[in-house]
């Protein structure tokens, strides 16, 4: 057998890995993800009813939390880095959860956050937007009949997901080619959603020493941080930004096996 191909974890990846597990029991404070657009006042901390309620919850451990606390996080848009992972698990398992008001306000709460955050956090953009995506979330909404607000933010959310064609040169066709799929596969795993459909493993015509290989990808992960991933320079192969190409011989490609590289939107 040869080398494991070379996948890289990325930052954030990691971070979100080990967000949930590690600060569990530290509250938003503790763990530096809280602050007031406006410090309250004592008569405000003492009467007004979601300053209260804010304040419990900026105090209270995280492994604590109700879901009706993770929907006040949330809405109002505090310690998101670590209430967002929380609500992901819950809706999970129950897409249209009723936590304070309604069925599917979590939902909305979510998808409702600033693009600004998401923009910034794209792990968790990925995270929402793959359960978003997933065939059961789009059973339950087909039959929601509920907030029309909620059905119009969940519509939206499922244009995020495209399709892209990668075709790989490897280096030699007689090395494993679930190797190269395996990679593939790495490549997308944090999004739930993901589908890859491969073509037939055959030799490529310009060389019988080299194979070649096709996929079809359809996924939420954004465009570039779906090149990032795969190698870490592309040349553009076309002229408005639909078409990519990556060689070894002058980039790193993250699986030392494939000898080049090509990724293109699915215009169909």
């Amino acid at each position: 057998m040869g080398a494991k191909p070379i996948v890289l974890v990325l930052p954030e990846r990691r971070q979100a890995m080990k967000r949930t597990d590690e600060y569990l029991n530290k509250s938003l404070r503790e763990l530096g993800a809280w602050s007031w657009l406006r410090e309250p006042s004592e008569i405000e901390l003492n009467s007004d009813r979601l300053t209260i309620e804010l304040d419990r919850i900026s105090k209270k451990e995280l492994c604590q939390y109700t879901p009706s606390d993770i929907y006040l996080a949330v809405s109002q848009e505090k310690g998101l880095q670590y209430a967002l992972p929380m609500a992901v698990a819950i809706l999970s398992d129950d897409f249209l959860i009723d936590c304070e008001f309604y069925p599917g306000d979590l939902l909305k709460a979510v998808l409702s956050v600033s693009t600004t955050y998401y923009q910034h956090h794209t792990e968790d953009f990925i995270r929402i937007a793959s359960l978003v995506s997933l065939k059961t979330s789009q059973q339950v909404m087909y039959d929601y009949g509920g907030n029309r607000e909620l059905r119009q933010l969940f519509d939206l959310w499922t244009d995020y997901r495209k399709s892209y064609w990668v075709k790989i040169i490897t280096k030699d066709y007689q090395q494993p080619i679930d190797d190269i799929k395996d990679f593939i596969y790495r490549v997308i795993e944090d999004d739930m959603s993901a589908d890859v459909e491969f073509s037939d493993y055959v030799q490529y015509w310009k060389s019988d020493n080299q194979g070649e290989i096709t996929a079809l990808i359809s996924t939420v992960i954004p465009f570039d941080i779906l090149r990032k991933r795969i190698a870490c320079k592309w040349t553009p192969a076309d002229k408005i930004g639909n078409s990519f190409v990556a060689d070894s011989q002058n980039s790193t490609i993250n699986c030392n096996y494939v000898y080049w590289i090509s990724i293109d939107y699915d215009k169909s």
